[in-house]
């Protein structure tokens, strides 16, 4: 796997390129990927949180409400395609949750399938940190890019 860094520079002392407090949730059973994502986003300012597996996503979206989930297609337990349509079945917010596949499959095909699913996005990897800046800001909520102090939390309703 490689993913391009230099097409897009972060200075140590730069404001991060999300401005919010976006949550993300990670689903990737690969750890070398899972790492590489992780920095990235690390990079762009975003508060992430890991799944190894579609069932861990899965289990994850039904505790905590997020932001945007990056959803890996091939993984053990459940696939991204089983995790995304299961998400999509939540009840309220989470349900709702904005799902961007991460994959080598890049054919239309491929990308038909994910809408089918019920995913909103698709990035073929490898990706460069732009191209996920560019997806992030195409697909959080307003409220996860507003300034930082300037949103109230999501109310506990609306996870319901």
């Amino acid at each position: 796997m490689y993913f391009d860094f230099d097409s897009y520079v972060v200075r140590p002392d730069a404001k991060p390129v999300i401005e919010g407090h976006a949550r993300v949730l990670v689903a990737e059973d690969n750890e070398t990927n899972r790492a590489v994502v992780l920095s990235m986003l690390d990079r762009l300012g975003v508060d992430c949180a890991v799944a190894e597996d579609g069932k861990q996503a899965l289990d994850a979206a039904m505790r905590e409400d997020f932001d945007l989930v990056l959803m890996d297609l091939h993984m053990p337990e459940l696939d991204g395609y089983g995790a995304t349509e299961a998400i999509r079945a939540l009840p309220g917010a989470r349900g709702k949750v904005p799902i961007v596949a991460c994959t080598a499959n890049a054919f239309a095909d491929d990308v038909a399938r994910c809408r089918a699913a019920g995913m909103d996005g698709h990035m073929a990897k490898p990706f460069r940190l732009r191209q996920l800046a560019e997806e992030l800001r195409k697909h959080l909520p307003e409220h996860a890019l507003a300034e930082p102090g300037a949103r109230p939390p999501p109310p506990a309703s609306a996870a319901q």
